[in-house]
């Protein structure tokens, strides 16, 4: 079918779809404006009648000719629209209640006559007659009731028509719109798979083959003209592939040759450039030794003019190189490796270190090498120093009058011992090397010496590996005869390239003596401890003989200030120091005369100086003598005050010196909780009162919490 004629088809066919609607259309509105006019009737009906009503009541009021006349009008009026409406309404239920306002009109109609003559015929309205018009008025008002009754129902009735018809009339509009894009999309649908789309497919052919692809088939079935040009268009396609297929085949021979000379030059850019990339030195020699080809490290060593001369023009000293390489040359090796001394293009000397691979031809002939070479100056400069660095520390290790050893932890056991281990445990070094770390030490310093490794190994070595800091150790070794010596060792750990320990390095030095020489002095030192504290015994004894009334108190002042000095965390030797200073606090008083020291009564001002005297008086009496601690100066500070109001220098705060004021603390504690000649013992509760009152102000409030927690915690009491 022709294209022309499936368009004619397709119009013709839309124009008798469209003319089928608007049919409808007029068919439609003809139904809704019959629905008006209904409408319009029940409404001027229901006027009419609403003024007969009006006119049936002024009669009834008045019974006037001009009421009369005109209800009779109205009457004849609303029978002939009655008469209308039957032929217009056809429903069921409308015909009904039209029915039944047809008979109430008739019925009203007849007893308004009956009640006209009955209103001519008397003239006195006797009584029998009024009730007879009152009856006749009645039936015409019932009557009246039911026309407006079926009135309404039937103007009801016609508005839900109306309102119904109004939504057929909207959803009738829907059906018709959708009905008109349908057909419109049909219509478009039909022009664009019948024409639109053969004539895409052919564009796209003819840009297939204007691009040169021949295999493009445009495969429309259709009978039409577009049908015809699509086979023609294909057949053309067959005939050009056929014309063309030898000439394809040479582009492609062509291209692949294009394409392997293209990957061949770019494989020798690669290479070429990755060489050039490479810090190593790079040189190309031909069959004569002659450089042909260098890269940038070694034009940048050897000079930008390398290339073209013999290789033996940079050597530095006789040198036997060429008989070196002359296997890889002569085809017997392939990769030869030397070190040579060349000459920089600065003139510096260098070592290099060569690898060199033979070149070869197609046919296998060597044809010159590749070489690769690497400035090891540097390298063979730093093994020099460190095989004359390693020399040096041998001999300080064999010449040391200490054992310097090495233990291995893979192999377990010692790798070196030097000469000094057999003058000092009598073994040889291959002797002490064959004896196992719990061999050479006794049980409890090899229990220690594994624990000093585990807690380094844990800790990351930084312990055995600190330059600021080599901790020494104190063992026990064995000797060859059997005995026993002390030693002091010293260790570091041995760390791998990865900073892991894989050994330790140490010195042992035999300090037996000076153990035995240690102990000694401990001795010593305790005998002068012990004459020490008989000295201050003796001491604070001649003070108490001086002042019997106060017995003990120097004791029990001290057994405090001890106590505090503890809570506080005094070490052991500076918490001696402070319970001497407080045994013998009270030195001074000797110089005070007993008589003052045991007055029953108040002291007088001039006595009270004489008593404020003693700590100088005790400070000039220990203050050449050589005690390890300040205790003279304790002394004379015992009782100064924070705030500056003691005696008798009146110093305050950090000026008065810590156990000062520990022993100011227990003198006042002790004081106020004992007997005086003037007074009875207040009690421990007074003391606490006043140091916890003048806490800050008079004493320290550190020392005073440290007392205050011994007497309300820990339970402390004095003996």
């Amino acid at each position: 079918m022709k294209i022309k004629t499936k368009l004619q088809l397709i119009i013709i066919v839309n124009i008798l779809i469209l003319a089928g609607v608007v049919c409808l259309s007029l068919l439609w509105q003809k139904q809704t404006e019959d629905l008006i006019e209904q409408n319009a009737i029940i409404s001027e009906l229901q006027a009419v009648i609403f003024e007969k009503a009006r006119l049936r009541e002024e009669y009834f009021l008045h019974k006037t000719a001009r009421a009369k006349a005109q209800f009779l009008l109205v009457h004849q009026e609303i029978g002939g629209r009655l008469e209308r409406m039957s032929k217009a309404f056809h429903n069921p239920e409308e015909k009904a209640s039209l029915d039944g306002m047809i008979v109430a009109h008739l019925k009203i109609g007849q007893l308004f006559d009956r009640l006209i003559r009955l209103d001519e015929g008397t003239g006195d309205r006797p009584a029998g007659t009024q009730a007879l018009r009152e009856r006749i008025i009645s039936q015409m008002l019932i009557h009246a009731h039911v026309m407006y009754r079926d009135g309404a129902k039937l103007l009801k009735a016609a508005n839900a028509k109306t309102a119904k018809q109004n939504d057929w009339d909207r959803w009738y509009g829907y059906i018709a719109i959708g009905l008109l894009a349908l057909l419109i999309g049909a219509f478009a649908v039909i022009i664009i798979r019948n024409i639109a789309y053969p004539l895409t497919r052919l564009h796209e052919g003819t840009e297939m083959v204007a691009r040169g692809d021949l295999s493009y088939k445009t495969d429309l079935g259709t009978g039409d003209e577009i049908g015809r040009l699509s086979r023609a268009f294909d057949a053309m396609t067959e005939s050009l592939k056929e014309i063309t297929v030898s000439r394809d085949e040479l582009n492609k021979e062509i291209e692949v040759r294009k394409r392997k000379e293209e990957e061949l030059r770019t494989a020798s850019s690669y290479q070429e450039s990755l060489l050039s990339s490479l810090p190593d030195i790079i040189m190309e020699v031909d069959g004569n030794r002659i450089y042909t080809w260098a890269n940038q490290p070694g034009r940048d060593f050897f000079g930008e003019d390398v290339v073209g001369k013999e290789a033996s023009f940079y050597f530095e000293g006789d040198q036997d190189t060429y008989a070196t390489v002359q296997p890889l040359f002569n085809g017997n090796e392939n990769v030869v490796h030397l070190e040579s001394w060349q000459r920089r293009r600065d003139g510096e000397k260098r070592l290099l270190s060569w690898r060199c691979r033979v070149l070869k031809d197609e046919n296998g002939q060597v044809i010159g090498a590749l070489s690769s070479a690497r400035d090891i100056t540097a390298r063979k400069t730093m093994q020099e120093s460190l095989r004359a660095s390693e020399e040096k520390y041998r001999l300080l290790a064999e010449n040391s009058a200490d054992i310097v050893w090495i233990l291995d932890f893979k192999k377990q056991k010692f790798t070196y011992f030097n000469p000094s281990v057999e003058s000092i445990r009598g073994y040889t070094p291959e002797e002490a090397m064959e004896l196992p770390l719990d061999k050479t030490l006794t049980s409890d310093s090899y229990k220690r010496a594994m624990d000093i490794l585990k807690e380094a190994l844990a800790g990351a070595p930084r312990g055995l590996n600190d330059p600021k800091r080599i901790p020494a150790f104190e063992f026990q070794e064995f000797c060859k005869d059997g005995s026993l010596i002390d030693t002091e060792t010293r260790m570091r750990f041995i760390l791998n390239a990865r900073g892991k320990p894989v050994g330790v390095q140490g010195i042992t030095r035999d300090v037996t003596e000076r153990k035995r020489a240690e102990q000694a002095l401990l001795k010593t030192t305790e005998r002068l401890r012990r004459s020490l504290a008989g000295t201050v015994q003796a001491i604070s004894a001649a003070v108490e003989v001086k002042d019997p009334y106060t017995s003990g108190h120097q004791k029990r002042t001290a057994d405090l200030a001890r106590a505090i000095a503890v809570e506080m965390g005094f070490s052991a030797d500076r918490t001696e120091f402070v319970r001497i200073a407080t045994t013998i606090h009270d030195i001074g008083k000797i110089a005070v005369p007993a008589e003052i020291l045991s007055k029953p009564t108040k002291l007088r001002e001039i006595e009270f100086g004489l008593i404020r005297v003693h700590p100088q008086a005790g400070y000039d009496i220990l203050k050449d003598i050589e005690f390890p601690w300040p205790v003279a100066d304790v002394i004379l500070q015992h009782h100064e005050r924070m705030d500056g109001s003691g005696y008798p220098q009146g110093l305050k705060g950090e000026d008065i010196l810590l156990e000062a004021r520990i022993v100011s603390v227990a003198d006042v504690m002790e004081a106020i909780a004992s007997h005086r000649p003037y007074r009875a013992a207040l009690g421990i509760d007074v003391a606490l009162v006043e140091i916890s009152q003048n806490r800050g102000i008079l004493y320290d409030p550190e020392v005073t919490d440290a007392c205050l927690k011994l007497f309300y915690e820990k339970g402390y009491c004095f003996n």
